[in-house]
């Protein structure tokens, strides 16, 4: 026998159960990967939309620590 006529191939004595275990693990992972792609377009969407959101709540934030400032110093006057 040359190594031509030892080339890979799939044997008789390996179960077709195998094989279909193969597959079913294949498709299973492509549609795995799928739907987590789909899932962070979600969140990368959901992310620029509520991006105006966040700029807004920082400004809120920076007006509440100033007020609190104020209302500390109005208080020490007492």
């Amino acid at each position: 026998m040359t190594q031509e006529s030892e080339a890979w191939h799939i044997n008789k004595s390996i179960p077709v159960a195998v094989i279909f275990t193969m597959i079913v693990q294949t498709c299973a992972i492509v549609w795995g990967a799928a739907k987590l792609e789909a899932r962070v377009e979600n969140i990368e969407h959901w992310v620029q939309v509520n991006s105006e959101t966040q700029l807004r709540l920082q400004g809120l934030d920076f007006w509440k620590d100033e007020l609190n400032k104020r209302v500390q110093k109005l208080e020490n006057r007492k």
